[in-house]
């Protein structure tokens, strides 16, 4: 997904988008391994599935950003900015 400026010439980023359900290491690890490099990245997680598998994933609580997919795109710049509002 990568790391991609909201506004040109400023320095609001948003770090990542990962999905909680993937083929070699969950997002619960990937985003552990990223909080390791960079503590104050930005991450929402997304996820298809009900809301047993993302809690057995080990995502779903307080702590982290999350939004249910199918997202429109208005919902998920929403959440992006809700995310950039609270951390920066």
């Amino acid at each position: 997904m990568g790391c991609f400026p909201l506004r040109p010439k400023t320095r609001e980023y948003f770090d990542k988008l990962i999905d909680v359900v993937m083929p070699k290491k969950n997002g619960k690890e990937v985003f552990d391994h990223i909080r390791k490099v960079r503590p104050d990245a930005k991450v929402i997680f997304t996820s298809g599935y009900t809301g047993d598998v993302i809690i057995d994933k080990g995502v779903y609580d307080n702590t982290v950003d999350f939004i249910q997919k199918p997202v429109s795109p208005n919902e998920l710049l929403g959440k992006i900015r809700e995310v950039l509002n609270k951390r920066s």
